[in-house]
């Protein structure tokens, strides 16, 4: 669904929600927010703000109630929200990140605390992940659960080849050149197109980077 909202934060620590006419129809208090604590679900319905003193606060656009409210031990770092925006990870000033049920409340801690500070969340294998992976310089193997619905919804009449596709390109002089490419996508939807998106982001970091990926396509 489409909503006509738009989250914004301020320097005062608060974050105010406009309506479509960018009149003020919610505020919270945030407390020391800072860049990289502010996230909307999937659909537009919820937005997500982390604060300085730990609370990650939930609030549902079109209802305007109260916040669900969950704690982490210290300041909040980054939150995002997952799987269609059933859940929201956050992070926080001592390492640890947390799983939230936007549902239930119930949390599940992810990761235990570290000596490093975690700074942002990523969990879609976009550009910046594959770009961050580069300029770590370790040796990381990505492994992404994608959908065979990148091929489409029909059949081809075949079983799909593993991995690469060799296929013969003849040149005008009669000469055939023979290369490995990727199996054609054939997206089926919007989200397969991200699909195909992804499916090329690796593909071009593998080739040129070295990157290590496998990339899993159910269905």
């Amino acid at each position: 669904r489409s909503i006509d909202r738009l989250a914004v934060v301020t320097t005062a620590h608060r974050m105010h929600l406009l309506d479509e006419n960018r009149h003020s129809v919610k505020t919270l208090a945030t407390h020391s927010l800072t860049h990289g604590m502010l996230a909307g679900s999937q659909d537009g319905s919820t937005v997500a703000v982390g604060s300085g003193d730990g609370s990650v606060k939930l609030l549902d656009v079109t209802e305007l109630e109260q916040p669900d409210v969950f704690w982490h031990d210290t300041h909040v770092r980054a939150v995002v929200f997952v799987n269609g925006g059933r859940h929201v990870a956050s992070c926080n000033g001592i390492g640890e990140v947390n799983l939230w049920d936007v549902e239930t409340g119930e949390m599940i801690q992810l990761l235990e605390g570290t000596e490093r500070e975690l700074l942002a969340l990523a969990v879609h294998p976009t550009n910046n992940l594959l770009a961050a992976t580069v300029d770590s310089c370790h040796d990381i193997h990505i492994v992404h659960l994608g959908t065979m619905g990148v091929y489409g919804y029909g059949t081809v009449g075949m079983k799909i080849p593993e991995g690469y596709l060799p296929v013969q390109i003849p040149r005008p002089d009669g000469e055939v050149i023979e290369k490995e490419i990727l199996y054609p996508v054939d997206p089926g939807s919007n989200y397969h197109l991200t699909k195909t998106q992804d499916h090329l982001f690796f593909a071009y970091y593998n080739n040129n980077d070295g990157r290590r990926v496998t990339d899993l396509h159910q269905g």
